[in-house]
């Protein structure tokens, strides 16, 4: 959470993905972009 800024909710989101090896994430939220691992997918 402080590491990136993210937002609480965010965070558990980042966190839970990095305990099951994700790197996509299918999301509106563009808070996810500043985490350089994560590939966000726009529908």
């Amino acid at each position: 959470m402080k590491h990136f800024n993210l937002k609480p909710r965010d965070a558990i989101h980042l966190a839970t993905m990095r305990l099951e090896n994700e790197t996509e994430i299918i999301s509106e939220d563009p808070d996810f972009d500043i985490v350089p691992e994560i590939k966000r997918i726009m529908l």
